[in-house]
């Protein structure tokens, strides 16, 4: 909304539809003067750590900048302004990362990792329990599965499911395979367009695969 005020100076003020609890679905927040961008990055990483789905825009003005929040995108509007301004930053060359409230139909209450490379490796998977239904604890189940191992895991840490934790525990309890075997290791075996392939269970030197629970059985 834009005018003048009783004094003849222009101004521009944002209007938000407010409910009866005093709640709304969006908002934006001011970022101006010196240091602006600092700031809005500042406030939208606590959305993206709090799992809120917030874009940045820079003002017409080029001296300040937005952070919009889209509070429900399970509201079709709300999606589609939320998605038109990130095909807008990605036209510029922008790389927008989206927390797990901004996937429609994907429970809120558990977080999806923000990781890009994650989000690529499994974007199919999610749309295709969100089309058949996903409720919190098999969205839960999924995320423990699905979750990245860092490097820097060794032993039982390695472990994306129970049924792995327990065969690894007990390989490590008997003398003829204690320290034989790695818990999800990758082999140079093209696979799913990643050029690599991870196995459960990996016996180097023995060149045995154990796989326990995946659609590939190996072993």
């Amino acid at each position: 909304m834009s005018g003048y005020d009783d004094a003849h100076q222009p101004f521009v003020a944002g209007v938000y539809p407010m409910l009866l609890d005093e709640t709304c679905f969006f908002l934006a927040a001011d970022f101006d003067k010196t240091g602006w961008r600092e700031d809005a990055c500042a406030f939208a990483e606590t959305c993206r750590r709090l799992d809120l789905p917030a874009a940045i825009e820079r003002s017409r003005s080029g001296q300040g900048g937005h952070v919009w929040l889209y509070a429900d995108l399970n509201v079709p509007m709300l999606a589609r302004m939320f998605d038109r301004r990130c095909r807008g930053y990605e036209a510029v060359g922008y790389t927008i990362v989206l927390p797990a409230s901004a996937v429609p139909g994907w429970p809120a209450v558990v977080p999806l990792p923000s990781d890009l490379g994650w989000k690529q490796d499994y974007a199919s998977s999610i749309r295709r329990l969100i089309r058949d239904g996903v409720d919190a604890p098999l969205a839960n189940l999924f995320v423990h599965a699905a979750r990245r191992v860092t490097p820097e895991a060794i032993g039982v840490d390695r472990a994306r499911s129970a049924t792995e934790a327990f065969l690894y525990r007990r390989l490590e309890t008997l003398d003829a395979t204690r320290a034989r075997f790695a818990l999800n290791a990758n082999l140079p075996i093209p696979f799913d367009g990643r050029g690599q392939m991870e196995v459960d269970l990996l016996c180097a030197n023995a060149r045995v695969v154990v796989e326990l629970d995946g659609a590939q059985h190996l072993a």
